[in-house]
């Protein structure tokens, strides 16, 4: 479904595009370019990997503004659409495009953060840990994932569904608790989105 959305959206990218650029002016067409520049940068993503879970993330992260070249891209596109519109629209454009963003961060927290869980996704991610000679049932080694700042590491055992995550450790510290001490925001939102 996300495939779709993001097709979609490159469509209705380069029909813009090109309704903006078919009077032929140069000014137009450069911001065709933008808008292709755009466009590209979400398709190549896809066409990098053959692991869907690894193309949903890293479009959901572009599309979430995680992304800094897709932001810059953006940025100069809505530069240049907002400079020639009426006044009258620019509230409006920016309003759906603020409501876009929070329905994108709403749907990323209801799924902690990744995409729906899965058989598949899940042996995927107990793999990868036993690659990284981890094991995905192994608390003391989760927490030490999340006392190094291990990210990668951490979003893996929560993918893989194989702790508990709001168990304590020795000192009664939760792993979201040792995130936050650490001001590690990106381990601490992904642990507090999972155990939602």
């Amino acid at each position: 479904m996300r495939a779709i959305r993001t097709i979609l959206l490159g469509v209705m990218f380069v029909s813009a595009g090109q309704a903006l650029a078919s009077e032929g002016d140069d000014e137009d067409w450069a911001l065709m370019g933008r808008v292709l520049s755009l466009v590209q940068s979400v398709v190549h993503v896809a066409a990098q990997s053959n692991d869907p879970r690894v193309v949903e993330k890293q479009i959901d992260g572009m599309l979430s503004g995680g992304n800094p070249e897709a932001n810059r891209l953006a940025g100069d596109l809505m530069s240049n659409v907002f400079e020639d519109m009426p006044p009258q629209y620019r509230g409006t454009v920016r309003a759906l495009a603020n409501d876009f963003a929070t329905i994108a961060r709403r749907e990323r927290a209801r799924n902690g953060g990744r995409s729906l869980s899965s058989p598949d996704a899940e042996l995927q991610a107990r793999k990868d840990l036993a690659s990284m000679g981890l094991r995905y049932y192994d608390q003391v080694q989760f927490l030490d994932a999340i006392k190094r700042d291990d990210a990668l590491a951490v979003e893996l055992y929560v993918a893989a569904r194989g702790l508990d995550l709001g168990a304590r450790d020795a000192g009664g510290l939760t792993a979201l608790d040792i995130a936050q001490r650490r001001n590690n925001r990106r381990i601490t939102e992904l642990l507090a989105n999972a155990e939602r």
